[in-house]
């Protein structure tokens, strides 16, 4: 795997919460084999997967916005790096 839509594909059933959130009965006990690991044991993709579930809530929570904003009002979208501060 080379891209991080490979293995949302490849462990997910659908990019919903429930299979990001690895909740979803269907592909949440499906696993990625790393050959070339050199780390004993899983890899962990969940902080991972967390982070694909938070940008897919923002994303929709900010259309929704868009889409409903009156003519008076206005929108800001501030993005924080991880260290908090502001781009």
């Amino acid at each position: 795997m080379k891209t991080p839509s490979e293995v949302l594909r490849t462990l997910c059933c659908d990019r919903n919460e429930a299979c990001l959130e690895r909740q979803c009965i269907t592909c949440k006990s499906k696993l990625i084999q790393i050959k070339d690991d050199p780390v004993d044991g899983p890899v962990e993709f969940f902080p991972f997967m967390r982070h694909v579930s938070n940008i897919s809530h923002q994303y929709e929570e900010i259309s929704k916005l868009k889409k409903n904003i009156l003519q008076n009002e206005v929108l800001v979208h501030v993005d924080f790096s991880e260290n908090y501060t502001c781009k």
